[in-house]
């Protein structure tokens, strides 16, 4: 019986050996897990927020170098956690443009199950180019206007800005003698849907110069679409349209996927280096957000103007009949005289409220560039109509009756009962205006200075940012939401990102 027994303990001692080896291959087999890297700060904000974040985009500001050469003319976004990335996707564009890829935006649609259209020979530009050639335009100044010309504005500017929650800032030039006045015209804001305005100077510019040809066909691709504003959201691969069209939707619908196709063409990069040759000092944040600031906005503007007026002006007078004819009546607008023309273009996200234009103003006419952060959108909305109202007061030295009163007037609070005086600003007529309606000058939250370059929103200014309306907002043209939603950690108010990237879109 003993002879078994020996046998049987060593098939154990096999088996219990093979099982233990067959257990530590496993366990070799699997890679050992690599140690997590220390998450920064900025790749936790490029996560959340989608990167880039241009045109349109709201996160709040952080800190921003001072404009110049080289690393000037993109100011480092400094990093602060939490929040989202939400602005104007950028598409990435043929001759330096860049893209990141999409974080965080809704899920592009399926695209509709027909075959691409076709172009279609139209003149999109024709009724544009009929309404810049009937508009006003102003001789040139004969000399240049003294310094400190419209210093009784600024004061009013000023006064009634005070005690306003948010960033303000406005730039102003008086075309008929060449006299400014600013109020916080320095500060870095998100540029939103305003961008687009010196993108198609860029391409007119080109078409001037023989070296674009707007009839051009340019083809529709998956990249270039993003939410918000426009009309080409059901739009399929190898859709067709001309650069004369894309110009037409981007500024009179604000259409993003139009810019985007622009901009894949033409290239971002060139776009920026175009604004700098114009003496723009701010074009984007190091992160890829757009950016600009009042006062290099109304020299794009006073730039455009001037071109449209002179001889051979012909591609400036058609930018001038398209601004005319957007699709939002608020803010510039709905300040602006009765009967006045305006040329303007908007640009909006979540707490960033921006308008950019010229007010035709007989004897007067001006360029005017107004943005906002860290602010109620429709209470904004309300004192930018009124800051233009202020200005077309103070120039033409009347004050005009029949106009119905503004939402808000009185004060930029929600809810804030309406001002008196009948839809006139408070002050005589005459006076420079602003004087006795508003809040009074050097109440607490007076509005920030220039910054020196500093994005509004930043540490020691009011938090915010912002984009184009969405089109769910009052006076955005019908379609889908808009551009990013303000709030972003550390990007200047209202900026947004390009088309591969984080798309809170813009919304006007």
């Amino acid at each position: 019986m003993a002879g078994p027994r020996p046998a049987f303990h060593a098939f154990c001692l096999i088996t219990a050996l093979a099982l233990v080896s067959s257990l530590l291959g496993t366990v070799a087999a699997v890679p050992a897990a690599a140690p997590a890297a220390p998450a920064s700060l900025g790749t936790a904000v490029e996560a959340e927020g989608g990167g880039e974040q241009p045109e349109g985009g709201g996160d709040n500001p952080g800190a921003a170098g001072g404009s110049g050469g080289g690393q000037g003319d993109r100011p480092v976004e400094a990093s602060r956690p939490g929040g989202s990335g939400r602005d104007e996707p950028r598409a990435q564009a043929d001759s330096g443009g860049s893209s990141r890829p999409l974080t965080g935006s809704p899920q592009q649609p399926p695209a509709p199950q027909r075959p691409p259209a076709p172009c279609v020979p139209k003149a999109p530009l024709a009724a544009a180019a009929a309404a810049g050639e009937s508009l006003p335009y102003a001789a040139p100044p004969p000399v240049e206007a003294p310094v400190g010309a419209l210093a009784d504005l600024e004061r009013a500017l000023s006064e009634f800005l005070a005690g306003r929650p948010g960033a303000y800032g406005i730039a102003v030039v008086d075309l008929a003698t060449g006299a400014t006045a600013a109020v916080g015209a320095d500060q870095v804001f998100v540029a939103a849907s305003t961008f687009k305005v010196p993108l198609v100077m860029y391409v007119l510019d080109l078409a001037a110069r023989g070296e674009a040809d707007l009839e051009e066909q340019l083809f529709y691709a998956p990249e270039d679409w993003e939410g918000g504003t426009g009309i080409l959201h059901s739009s399929v691969p190898g859709d067709c349209h001309t650069v004369s069209e894309l110009l037409n939707l981007a500024l009179t619908v604000s259409d993003n996927i139009a810019t985007n196709m622009l901009l894949r063409r033409f290239g971002e990069e060139n776009v920026f280096a175009y604004m700098r040759g114009l003496g723009g000092t701010v074009t984007n944040l190091e992160t890829g957000r757009r950016a600009t600031t009042p006062r290099d906005m109304v020299r794009y503007l006073e730039r455009a103007y001037r071109q449209a007026a002179a001889e051979g002006g012909h591609h400036y007078r058609i930018l001038m009949g398209l601004l005319t004819q957007t699709a939002f009546g608020d803010r510039i607008a709905a300040g602006a005289p009765p009967g006045v023309p305006v040329a303007h273009k908007i640009g909006t996200l979540p707490a960033m409220v921006h308008d950019v234009g010229i007010v035709f103003l007989p004897e007067h006419p001006f360029a005017i560039a107004i943005f906002s952060a860290g602010v109620n959108e429709q209470a904004a909305a309300a004192d930018l109509a009124q800051i233009t109202r202020l200005v077309s007061e103070f120039l033409s030295g009347w004050v005009w009756d029949g106009v119905p009163e503004l939402p808000g007037e009185g004060s930029s609070q929600p809810g804030a009962p309406p001002g008196d005086g009948g839809g006139r600003p408070a002050g005589e007529p005459g006076a420079p205006p602003g004087d006795g309606g508003d809040q009074p000058a050097g109440e607490p939250g007076a509005p920030p200075g220039d910054g020196g370059g500093q994005p509004a929103g930043e540490p020691g200014a009011p938090p915010g940012d912002g984009g184009d309306q969405p089109a769910s907002e009052p006076d955005a043209p019908p379609g889908d939401g808009g551009d990013q939603p303000a709030g972003e950690p550390d990007a200047p108010p209202g900026d947004g990102p390009a088309p591969p990237e984080d798309r809170q879109w813009n919304r006007g």
